[in-house]
């Protein structure tokens, strides 16, 4: 990928499955930093 031993990747894993819900594959996929983006949220809600 090209980066610096301190420059940061991204990493995704999901389980993806049919449409019956059988699970058929597991992947793991490295990204480079620079085209992730990372959104989170928190409930206030007190749940």
């Amino acid at each position: 990928m090209h980066l610096a031993d301190n420059e940061p990747v991204g990493v995704m894993a999901g389980i993806y499955f049919l449409d019956d819900g059988t699970p058929f594959e597991v992947g793991t996929m490295r990204i480079h930093y620079q085209y992730m983006q990372y959104n989170s949220f928190d409930s206030l809600d007190g749940d």
